[in-house]
């Protein structure tokens, strides 16, 4: 993470082996929520812990998180649409076509 401001480097989220394709902030600015191969990755903003991988066995190309922060939308190599639920995880729907 970086201060847009100064430049700076404020913190590094480790813990990924694989390509970030995708990342989004929650709109309270509370947590990130990233896309890579086989999994999306929860993670504490402001502590920069892991709080919950989400498993897709593929691609994700693409994440969106809603205005009420409570599901996540990804979009992967599969052709598909997953919308997830932010807190539990839970795959609510999967969207194909």
């Amino acid at each position: 993470m970086w201060d847009l401001k100064t430049g700076r480097l404020l913190s590094i989220l480790e813990g990924i082996l694989e390509a970030n394709f995708s990342i989004a902030i929650t709109s309270d600015n509370s947590k990130i929520v990233s896309g890579s191969w086989g999994a999306i990755r929860v993670w504490d903003l402001n502590r920069g812990e892991l709080l919950n991988t989400l498993k897709t066995g593929i691609w994700v190309y693409s994440v969106a998180i809603s205005s009420d922060n409570s599901k996540i939308v990804s979009g992967t190599a599969d052709k598909t649409i997953k919308v997830w639920d932010l807190k539990s995880g839970e795959l609510l729907n999967n969207l194909g076509g």
